[in-house]
């Protein structure tokens, strides 16, 4: 929490995903010096199959701390200390929440696999309103399963597309 607090007062904002990442790992550093950190660590997260995880983070005893990470946008074109910044809109909100809570997912077989895990992060930095916008709630939509509005409290279980979502979708998430 100290870290995204300091984030939030430094840099509200970024260019992209790397950015942001970049960000996030020099001000983890700032603030815990004595941290160990790995891009795009190599993990086994399933049965013969490997997956990355953006950032993984290794404390003083050698425990780790893994942190997935998603920035999506919105179109947004705005100045912040001395920088232009123009977000290219990505809309697609479904696909953003189901891409974050397969990230929870993924953290969680991680969890189970890897015996130095102590805690993991999965991180959305968004200004797609709909994301967390109830509304959606109860709607019937395709991705009712896929729900991470402020204060919802995501079911355990297995999280599926709707059976009036496009194959296309389906077949590719």
């Amino acid at each position: 929490y100290k870290v995204i607090s300091e984030l939030s007062k430094t840099n509200p904002v970024f260019h992209n995903e790397q950015g942001f990442q970049d960000y996030l790992v020099h001000t983890i550093e700032k603030i815990y010096p004595k941290l160990t950190i790995k891009f795009e660590h190599k993990a086994r997260l399933d049965e013969g199959h490997r997956s990355y995880i953006d950032i993984l983070i290794r404390n003083e005893n050698g425990l780790y701390i893994p942190i997935e990470l998603k920035y999506k946008t919105n179109k947004l074109n705005c100045n912040f200390d001395d920088s232009v910044y123009e977000l290219s809109n990505q809309s697609a909100e479904d696909i953003t929440r189901y891409g974050y809570l397969k990230d929870i997912s993924g953290l969680e077989k991680f969890s189970e696999l890897e015996e130095k895990f102590i805690v993991g992060y999965a991180i959305l930095l968004t200004n797609q309103r709909n994301v967390w916008n109830e509304s959606y709630s109860g709607s019937g939509n395709t991705f009712e399963n896929f729900l991470i509005n402020e204060n919802f409290v995501v079911q355990s279980g297995v999280k599926k597309w709707s059976d009036n979502t496009s194959k296309s979708i389906k077949q590719t998430y």
